[in-house]
C-alpha cells in the first residue's frame, strides 16, 4: 500500500498532507541538511526567493551537486510557470499546472499553488479542480472560502475524498452538523488511506474521539514505519488539539507500524523524476 500524504494544513508530507493529503499533508532526503529541506519559502514571489537562497548557498559551495540540482529544477519551474500563465488551452495548462503544483506543495509554497489552482478552476470548474483549490485554500487557512467552494460541489458517490474535504472545511468554520452528517455517510472500512486521513482530521476537529482515535491507530499501523514520526507530528497539530489530553487518543498515537520488510523507493521507475510522490526522499 503506497501512502501519499499531501494536504490540509497538513503542510506536511508523509515522510515530511493527503494529504499531503499532501500529506504535504503534504511536507517530505537529499544530501542537503534537514534544515534546508524543511525550510519553507517566502510567499512573495516564492520561486525567485527560493532561487536567490539557493544561489547564495551555491556561491559559498559551488561544487555541491545537490544545490546545483535544485537550482536547475528551480530554473525549469520558472520557465514552466511562465508557460503556464501564457497557456490558454485548458488541457495543456492542466499538465503544466500539475507539475508546478507538486513542486509548490513539496516546498509549502501554498500562495503560488493557489494561483495555479484558481486559474485552472476558472478554466474548467470540475470536481477535480474544485478539490485541488479547496485543498490549497485549507492549507492557506482560508477556511471560510474553502467551505463555501466545497459545499456547492456535487460530489459523485465514489469521490469520498471530496466529501471528507468538505467535512473538514465545515469543521474548520464551526459547522459540526455538516461534518457529522458526511462522516456518518461513509463508514471507515470503505476508506482509502488518504480518505481516512481526511476523515480522521475532520472527526478530530469536532471532537469525535471514537472515530478519530480508531482512525489514527489504523493509519499508524498501516503506514510504513519511516512515516510514523511525521504522522504523529501531524496528529499533534491544531486540528487535533481538543483530543490531545484524551488518554485513548494518546494510546492510539503510540501505535506502531505493522508493515513488514524494508521500505524504500529503490525499485520505483518514478524515482527522482517529477512523477515521484516523495521526490525529496528519492534523491
Amino acid at each position: 500500500m503506497k501512502w501519499t500524504i499531501r494536504t490540509i494544513s497538513l503542510s506536511f508530507k508523509a515522510g515530511a498532507m493527503l494529504f499531503a493529503v499532501a500529506f504535504c499533508i503534504s511536507g517530505g532526503g537529499t544530501s542537503l541538511s534537514a534544515a534546508e529541506t524543511a525550510q519553507p519559502v517566502a510567499p512573495d514571489d516564492p520561486l525567485t526567493a527560493y532561487r536567490t537562497r539557493i544561489e547564495t548557498q551555491l556561491a559559498g559551495n559551488p561544487e555541491n551537486a545537490a544545490l546545483q540540482r535544485q537550482l536547475r529544477e528551480i530554473k525549469t519551474m520558472q520557465r514552466r510557470e511562465t508557460m503556464f500563465f501564457r497557456e490558454n488551452n485548458p488541457e495543456m495548462a492542466g499538465k503544466l499546472g500539475s507539475v508546478l503544483r507538486r513542486f509548490y506543495y513539496r516546498h509549502q509554497m501554498f500562495a503560488a499553488a493557489e494561483q495555479i489552482d484558481r486559474r485552472l478552476h476558472a478554466m474548467k470548474p470540475d470536481n477535480v479542480r474544485t478539490f485541488a483549490l479547496g485543498e490549497t485554500l485549507l492549507n492557506s487557512n482560508k477556511n471560510q472560502e474553502a467551505a463555501e467552494l466545497l459545499r456547492h460541489c456535487n460530489w459523485r458517490e465514489d469521490e469520498r475524498s471530496g466529501k471528507f474535504l468538505t467535512a473538514l472545511a465545515a469543521a474548520r468554520i464551526n459547522d459540526p452538523e455538516t461534518t457529522r452528517r458526511i462522516l456518518a455517510e461513509i463508514p471507515d472500512e470503505h476508506c482509502s488511506p488518504q480518505e481516512r486521513l481526511l476523515a480522521v482530521t475532520a472527526a478530530a476537529r469536532i471532537g469525535d474521539v471514537q472515530r478519530a482515535t480508531a482512525g489514527v491507530a489504523k493509519i499508524l499501523s498501516e503506514a510504513p514505519a519511516r512515516e510514523n514520526d511525521a504522522l504523529r507530528e501531524y496528529f499533534s497539530g491544531a486540528d487535533f488539539a481538543a483530543l490531545l489530553p484524551d488518554p485513548a487518543f494518546q494510546a492510539a498515537l503510540q501505535t506502531q507500524s505493522s508493515v513488514k520488510g524494508h521500505d524504500n523507493c529503490a525499485g520505483c521507475p518514478n524515482r527522482g523524476t517529477s512523477r515521484c510522490d516523495d521526490a525529496d526522499e528519492c534523491r
